[in-house]
């Protein structure tokens, strides 16, 4: 005959209920981590072709405008005989002082944001939690 606890029931009966709890939790994470990630992979999928035509085109039309901007420079600069050089090294200027704004501004906008899956993370301390009390009341 098993053995039974103080409420009347068998302690296989216990560890069996127990197990199929466990297995229930584990499927649900399991369930919520595969949702997270496939909803991220998704939203990659439609983002990064996106991504790589505007770099192309933005590049192109960044080294057009350069050129243009260092041509109206120079041309600005009239007969001084080092005009070509000034044009472009004003320019150079100009553009690393925005590309640190624009890297100030990335870091902070990812530092924002996180790409871990973070619903199950904090699913999966809360139940590290629950282990640890029920741990500590035994």
């Amino acid at each position: 005959m098993a053995k039974s606890t103080e409420n009347g029931r068998s302690l296989g009966g216990l560890i069996s209920e127990i197990a199929g709890q466990l297995g229930r939790s584990l499927r649900v994470r399991v369930e919520l981590l595969s949702s997270e990630v496939s909803a991220t992979i998704s939203h990659l999928k439609v983002a990064v072709p996106l991504l790589a035509a505007a770099i192309v085109l933005l590049t192109t039309a960044y080294l057009l405008g350069v050129l243009a901007i260092v041509a109206g420079i120079s041309a600005a600069l009239g007969k001084h005989p080092h005009h070509g050089l000034l044009g472009f090294f004003i320019v150079g200027l100009l553009w690393a002082l925005l590309g640190l704004f624009a890297g100030y501004c990335a870091k902070r906008e990812l530092g924002a944001k996180v790409l871990a899956p973070k619903r199950t993370i904090e699913l999966l301390k809360g139940d590290a939690d629950w282990v640890r009390s029920v741990r500590n009341q035994e």
